[in-house]
Order: C-alpha cells, then sequence, then structure tokens
C-alpha cells in the first residue's frame, strides 16, 4: 500500500525537522543515530522522509520518537511542535 499524501507530508516535516536540529548540533547522521540508538541507516532513512519499503513515507514508532528526542534533548511535544507546529493559544482564538 503506498503512504498517503499527508503522510508524505508529515514525514517530510519530520525530515527536516530531524536534519536542522542535527546539523545546529553539528553530528553527523552516524553520530546522531549513536546519541539516539537507534540503526545509522534507520535514522538516515528518517531524514529522507523514507520507510523501509519502497514508496512507503517514514513512520517511526513512539520509542523511536522518544529516543529521538532525549537525543536531541528536547521534551516529545517540543519535537513534534517542531513538525507539526504549536497550536493556537487560546487567548489567540
Amino acid at each position: 500500500m503506498a503512504a498517503t499524501d499527508i503522510d508524505r507530508e508529515v514525514a517530510t516535516a519530520l525530515a527536516k525537522t530531524l536534519r536542522t536540529r542535527r546539523q545546529a548540533a553539528g553530528l553527523t547522521q552516524e553520530q546522531m543515530a549513536a546519541k539516539a540508538g537507534i540503526d545509522p541507516k534507520y535514522y538516515g532513512s528518517l531524514e529522507n522522509a523514507q520507510g523501509n519499503s519502497t514508496g512507503r513515507a517514514a513512520n517511526p514508532s513512539l520509542q523511536v520518537i522518544r529516543k529521538l528526542s532525549e537525543a536531541y534533548e528536547i521534551s516529545v511535544p517540543d519535537l513534534m511542535f517542531d513538525v507539526f507546529g504549536r497550536p493556537p493559544s487560546q487567548h489567540e482564538a
């Protein structure tokens, strides 16, 4: 089954966030993967928005998201806000 457009959009936004944060930290993909405790090839696939199967968007588990947030020394919500944006404040409504 091919990835949906929304899957691709989320995978692309996550890839951009991971790449931007990693580069800001001055680390290689291999160094960041080691820091997160995940396989370097898998980390590279996340930064390229590619899953393990042809045509599939990257879809990391919550456990991987948690490992990445710890490696980047931010909370899971902050990592996800980088990807999806912050919700509007109740005061802005």
